[in-house]
């Protein structure tokens, strides 16, 4: 007696069960597109720019007055007007001008990338490769996340930023909280033992 020949059901998908295959095929691509995406974006670099009004108040203005400050004294020195005074105040003046327009450790933005950190002050970057930072020095002052950077060989010109990461946000508001974490986490990762590594570790078991 021959047997009976199965339907044609028993061997293929019916044309629902196939349009629910396809439909999750296409959500699990969809999904998987949106997870690469979602890390693309994770990736990309972050840029958090200071406050206008708040970067011309606290460094423009400043620079620009010890400029004037600058020219002023060193004319009275020379006309022999409190030379002493006038002496300290070339130095003092001199400083903030060499920090302010030739150092360039004011930056305007700070660009945060996956392996890497980029300071900005006008048309000046200096870029920092986060593998090949061997030394760096973080004298923090948590009221507005302010810090001041030393970063590997510092030399009058370079290697030292003075931060101030409350006044700087990225494009949706966010403050650069992570800049100085990363830079507080950075120096931890690469002098545990300092001082001031060791007093931040002691201050947070108090808290």
């Amino acid at each position: 007696m021959s047997t009976p020949k199965s339907s044609s059901t028993s061997k293929c998908l019916s044309a629902d069960d196939r349009a629910d295959v396809v439909t999750s095929a296409d959500a699990a691509t969809s999904a998987d597109a949106d997870a690469v995406t979602s890390a693309a974006a994770a990736a990309k670099p972050v840029t958090y720019t200071y406050d206008r009004r708040r970067y011309v108040i606290d460094v423009l203005l400043p620079n620009y007055v010890s400029i004037v400050v600058f020219i002023a004294a060193v004319v009275l020195f020379a006309l022999g007007f409190i030379r002493w005074l006038m002496l300290f105040l070339v130095v003092v003046c001199l400083y903030s001008i060499l920090n302010a327009f030739l150092a360039h450790a004011y930056p305007e933005q700070v660009i945060l990338a996956p392996d890497s950190i980029t300071f900005v002050t006008g048309k000046h970057k200096s870029t920092y490769k986060l593998s090949q930072i061997t030394q760096i020095r973080v004298r923090e002052a948590p009221q507005g996340l302010r810090s001041y950077v030393r970063i590997n060989k510092v030399t009058p010109l370079q290697g030292r930023f003075y931060l101030t990461c409350g006044d700087m946000t990225d494009a949706q508001g966010n403050d650069a909280r992570e800049v100085y974490k990363l830079l507080l986490d950075l120096e931890a990762k690469l002098d545990p033992n300092g001082l001031r590594v060791r007093a931040r570790r002691q201050q947070q078991k108090g808290e």
